[in-house]
């Protein structure tokens, strides 16, 4: 729309040369393994399937598709181009650091601001820990609290300001108030959804600027109403890492705060202050936060 493109030209050209030698490579030999490349590979013959929840098995309300290839209805004009390849890879790649690392920064500045919330997570993860020898995936979605604490931070600071998506027919939209026109879709429009907006409507979140993880407990969470929440999108196009950022975010804090509490420090910027310019949600001062060692002897 802008006609500005995201990356610059040479990484997106480095980007492009790797992808394309290492499929042609793997073509030419026959050559297959367990990884994103594979599956994308794959992708580019078989028409995917989902099955949307707004309430994931692991406990938060992020949407979640289960990919099933039919073989019997597949579809290569819906196929991925190895430029639809290149850009998921792209995207992943950015997706597992830039990501992760403002995910974590923004939920450390929450849980610095909010001691009582930092406790709470604290002691959910001490009366786990010696039930549960091995961390394992299966594991770390038994702990409620700090995927409700995620599941917030996500809210409150999603990575992604907006999504955008491509009609593939036409479609009207109708007025909700009399003063108000139809809206006629056709066919390869493209539409911006405000992530950002809608987290942060007070007319689908209470108080939205304030940070409340209870929004995400077992009993409000069905209260959400669908689509008002999409820190990773929605649909067979939603966040291709959106599992394993989750999982590393999870990790961290498991670990981090068996040792530590995160504490303001006098470089602490409170409240935080966004940078303007960046497609991306950030600080305009960066992240400074102290870790006060935990006394554990007791534990």
């Amino acid at each position: 729309m802008l006609e500005s493109p995201m990356f610059d030209n040479e990484v997106s050209s480095f980007f492009r040369k790797i992808i394309k030698e290492t499929v042609e490579y793997r073509r030419t030999n026959h050559i297959e393994r367990p990884d994103m490349l594979h599956l994308l590979m794959h992708a580019k013959k078989r028409t995917p399937k989902t099955n949307e929840s707004i309430n994931t098995e692991e406990g938060n309300a992020i949407d979640r598709n289960h990919f099933k290839f039919n073989e019997q209805q597949a579809d290569t004009s819906v196929g991925l181009s190895l430029e639809d390849i290149t850009s998921q890879a792209i995207f992943f790649f950015f997706a597992g650091y830039d990501t992760v690392a403002t995910v974590l920064c923004f939920m450390s500045y929450e849980l610095a601001i909010n001691p009582h919330i930092q406790q709470k997570l604290i002691e959910e993860l001490d009366e786990f820990r010696p039930k549960n020898n091995l961390l394992t995936n299966d594991s770390l979605s038994k702990l409620t609290y700090l995927d409700m604490v995620l599941s917030e931070t996500l809210r409150k600071w999603s990575p992604n300001v907006i999504i955008d998506r491509q009609c593939v027919k036409q479609y009207e939209i109708q007025p909700e108030h009399p003063d108000e026109k139809s809206v006629n879709l056709t066919t390869d429009d493209v539409l911006w959804i405000p992530i950002w907006a809608l987290h942060h409507d007070p007319k689908y979140w209470n108080k939205p600027d304030e940070f409340d993880p209870e929004r995400f407990s077992p009993r409000n969470k069905n209260k959400i109403i669908p689509y008002t929440y999409l820190p990773f999108g929605i649909g067979a196009r939603n966040c291709i890492g959106s599992r394993f950022v989750l999982m590393e975010v999870k990790t961290f804090f498991y670990g981090l705060l068996e040792h530590f509490t995160i504490v303001p420090i006098r470089k602490s910027t409170i409240p935080v202050k966004l940078k303007k310019e960046t497609f991306f949600v950030d600080s305009k001062d960066g992240f400074w936060f102290g870790l006060k060692k935990r006394d554990t002897r007791n534990l």
